[in-house]
């Protein structure tokens, strides 16, 4: 996946804080995961995350541009992007209305893969951020 390494394009500006594209209702399972941030600029990993999934910045640490660790939370529950880490990794989300968050993700030139599970009733897109971390969002069909 092909990322914009600046605040704007297709990712947007970040100081108008618009619609995420693909809205996170909660994070499962954890209440916090660390992820690699690799190299990229912290610019491009607050525009995944704030951008992308709807998530807040809230905190950095270390020297700037490049912190060395970068928080968001959503719902108390947190992501921590850190250099150190050298390992991609993963994170679920789970979302409402995954078909228009995918028809945004598209529109947005953002490249994801589908999983359909438990015989529909689980849909599942795999998208990678910025530094190769997979991020799936999660829809489960009511019985």
């Amino acid at each position: 996946m092909e990322m914009e390494r600046e605040s704007s394009g297709i990712l947007g500006d970040l100081r108008g804080r618009a619609a995420p594209l693909a809205p996170v209702e909660s994070m499962l399972a954890v209440n916090a995961v660390t992820l690699s941030a690799g190299a990229a600029p912290r610019a491009t990993l607050r525009a995944f995350y704030e951008r992308v999934l709807g998530m807040t910045l809230l905190q950095e640490q270390g020297q700037e541009p490049d912190a060395d660790h970068v928080t968001f939370c959503y719902q108390q529950r947190q992501v921590t992007l850190d250099r150190k880490k050298t390992l991609a990794g993963k994170v679920a989300f789970q979302v409402k209305g995954l078909g228009e968050a995918l028809m945004r993700l598209r529109d947005n030139n953002m490249s994801f893969e589908m999983s359909h599970t438990d015989d529909g009733l689980t849909r599942m897109a795999i998208l990678r951020d910025p530094v190769g971390n997979w991020v799936l969002l999660v829809e489960t069909r009511p019985l």
